[in-house]
C-alpha cells in the first residue's frame, strides 16, 4: 500500500458474478498525477518498452489475420520502428560507402532488430558473433 493512498482506497479488480455484484457508484481509478492516461499513451509505452512483446504479438495477430487489430498496433508502434529503420539504413550505407556489402546472415538480422524482435544489444552481440 502507498503512502499517500487512505487504507482501502490502494486500485484492485472487481470480480463480478451477477450484474448486481456491480458496486454503484462504478469505481474510477486516476493516476497520481490526477488525470489518467489516454490508452493510446499505455499502449505506446508497453509495446515500446518491449519490442519482443510488440513482434509476438504481431505474429500472433498475422496469423489470426486481424488486419484491424495489426493496423492499431503500427499505430503504436510506427515511431520506434521507423527509427529503427532510419538506423538500419544508415549502416546500410555507411557499410556499401566502405565497399562492403552485408550478408544474407547481417539482413536477417537487420530485419529483426527493425521489426523488434531483438533489441540493438542483441543485434551488436549476434553480428560480433556472426564476423
Amino acid at each position: 500500500m502507498s503512502q499517500n493512498n487512505p487504507p482501502g482506497s490502494e486500485p484492485h479488480f472487481i470480480e463480478i458474478g451477477d450484474a448486481d455484484d456491480i458496486p454503484l457508484p462504478l469505481p474510477i481509478f486516476v493516476t497520481r498525477q490526477g488525470v489518467d492516461r489516454s490508452h493510446d499513451d499505455a499502449m505506446r509505452k508497453v509495446l515500446q518498452a518491449d519490442p519482443a512483446y510488440a513482434a509476438e504479438l504481431r505474429v500472433v495477430l498475422t496469423t489470426e489475420g486481424a488486419t484491424d487489430e495489426l493496423a492499431i498496433l503500427d499505430r503504436y508502434t510506427s515511431g520506434e520502428r521507423l527509427q529503427r529503420l532510419e538506423a538500419v539504413d544508415f549502416a546500410r550505407a555507411s557499410v556499401g560507402l566502405e565497399g562492403f556489402k552485408p550478408s544474407v546472415e547481417d539482413e536477417e538480422l537487420a530485419r529483426a532488430f527493425m521489426e523488434g524482435e531483438i533489441t540493438l544489444d542483441e543485434f551488436i552481440k549476434r553480428s560480433i558473433e556472426s564476423t
